[in-house]
């Protein structure tokens, strides 16, 4: 074999083999992209319950801010959900907790235009709700 057809046939061979697989790292980057959006929707509903509903939300710059943040976060859970590059059947566990966020955040804009402690209230029972949800979500990323 003359030395420019065997550098092809090496070349065809590498790239077959390239093409035949994909790189262990993506392989592994949904699971630790979904356990980082659980740790993070978690964490956001965290933050709201630890601030509450009372009217001092609305006036404090800080806890207004952190409020900001986590229901921001929250009213994006689905689209989170498919930007981790999952499988589809693992996107549908991690979405379980979504309708719960997003109307939380929901919740929380009405509250936030009207300045009401009520409504907030209700976002934050909401954002609780979705608790079990990630519970179930996250033993489906260690089952798999």
């Amino acid at each position: 074999m003359h030395a420019p057809a065997a550098a092809t046939a090496t070349g065809a061979l590498l790239l077959c083999v390239a093409c035949g697989s994909a790189p262990p790292q993506a392989s592994r980057a949904w699971r630790s992209n979904a356990s980082q959006l659980l740790t993070q929707l978690r964490g956001d509903v965290a933050s709201v319950q630890a601030v509450g509903a009372s009217r001092r939300a609305f006036t404090s710059t800080g806890d207004l801010y952190v409020l900001l943040v986590a229901y921001s976060d929250l009213s994006g859970c689905f689209a989170m959900a498919a930007d981790t590059a999952a499988p589809e059947h693992v996107i549908r566990v991690l979405s379980q907790p979504c309708p719960h966020l997003e109307r939380a955040a929901a919740l929380f804009t009405e509250a936030e235009a009207a300045s009401s402690p009520r409504l907030l209230a209700r976002a934050v029972r909401e954002a609780g709700l979705a608790e079990p949800a990630f519970v179930r979500a996250g033993a489906a990323l260690r089952a798999r």
